[in-house]
């Protein structure tokens, strides 16, 4: 019995799938952000400049306590 043989090698078939799924994603994503731009909400007000610097300012208390607190622990381990 003689093997058939593949018109396309597999690399190929691998490619051109690859690339149909990503055109595919590429479309959904930009379909869906049209669609996202034609809803009422999308030109909603900007949040006011003093709530950004509020978190602004928590993410930064919270980053330098994580630090203290990593300082902390890691000072502890090297004395025991």
């Amino acid at each position: 019995m003689a093997k058939a043989r593949c018109p396309l090698p597999p690399i190929k078939v691998g490619l051109g799938v690859f690339l149909a799924v990503a055109t595919s994603l590429f479309a959904l994503l930009i379909s869906a952000y049209h669609m996202r731009m034609m809803e009422t909400d999308w030109t909603r007000p900007r949040a006011a400049e003093g709530a950004v610097a509020q978190h602004r300012g928590a993410d930064r208390l919270a980053s330098i306590a994580m630090q203290w607190t990593r300082r902390r622990r890691n000072g502890d381990r090297r004395t025991k």
